[in-house]
């Protein structure tokens, strides 16, 4: 399992990390695609109202579909391939939300919890056919290339346990609430966290800082809280 420790004492009140806002990952990021033009909008308008999604999941769609899309994406086309192909891909198999219905009985043995990941699942599956009826020709291509619904369901599950609750606008005046942070997002989430972050200005423009909260000892962990962002809710 991944993590974050300290290769050297800690003080409080230490910098641990500085990242401008160049560097969060939004869903702002798909209008680089085409097809993830077309997903942003899809977000914007009804569809998510009507396979039952909260703003938030809707949100955690679009950072779905831009990892998948990034995944795809070669050369200069490519702005977030390194970061995108150093998340922990081979770890949404732990996560229920991808689980098949005989895991999901076998291992939760219809404890509510089971029951709230089956209905997400279904959310997920008309999602994707809603996303996927928006595009023919070339567009249907990438979008097939990218993922199947299966993968598109790893790729929330993976958003959802990585995003934070940061809200941010883009260059077209459209509002964020949630983004992944390179760096910030490998560090574990807890309710007791080792390095708090906040957002801030420097030179006018916004980034994100992380302090140390308490003296750390050289080889612990150090862990961070999302917030009350995706990443904290449990499950998914």
């Amino acid at each position: 399992e991944r993590s974050v420790v300290a290769e050297a004492a800690l003080k409080k009140g230490e910098t641990l990390f500085s990242i401008p806002r160049t560097l969060w990952f939004t869903a702002a990021a798909l209008s680089s695609h085409e097809v993830g033009r077309s997903v942003i909008r899809w977000a914007a308008g009804k569809a998510p109202d009507q396979v039952g999604l909260s703003k938030e999941h809707a949100e955690l769609c679009l950072l779905a579909m831009l990892m998948l899309l990034e995944r795809i994406a070669t050369g200069s086309h490519s702005t977030w391939a390194t970061y995108v192909a150093a998340l922990p891909w081979e770890q949404t198999s732990r996560l229920p939300l991808t689980w098949s219905p005989e895991k999901l009985r076998s291992e939760l043995q219809g404890a509510a919890p089971q029951w709230q990941v089956e209905g997400k699942r279904e959310q997920l599956m008309q999602a994707y056919a809603s996303l996927r009826a928006l595009f023919k020709g070339a567009s249907l291509s990438t979008f097939d290339k990218a993922c199947d619904a299966d993968s598109f369901i790893a790729a929330f599950a993976l958003a959802h346990s990585r995003a934070m609750g940061i809200p941010s606008k883009d260059a077209d005046g459209r509002s964020w609430t949630m983004a992944m942070l390179p760096f910030a997002d490998m560090l574990n989430h807890t309710a007791d966290p080792e390095v708090s972050w906040d957002i801030a200005q420097q030179d006018g423009k916004l980034i994100i800082i992380g302090r140390v909260l308490r003296d750390v000892e050289a080889g612990k962990e150090l862990r961070i809280s999302y917030q009350g962002s995706a990443s904290a809710q449990a499950f998914f």
